[in-house]
């Protein structure tokens, strides 16, 4: 077997769990922010 469909699987994986991560983050920093301001 070659490494290249694992590697398109790993990507493909890391795609579909970076919007989350980034939607996560970024609520994170938002609630820190609002609570920094208040």
């Amino acid at each position: 077997m070659s490494p290249i469909p694992s590697r398109i699987k790993v990507v493909g994986a890391m795609v579909a769990v970076m919007p989350g991560l980034a939607f996560s983050f970024q609520a994170a920093t938002g609630k820190r922010r609002h609570a920094g301001v208040a």
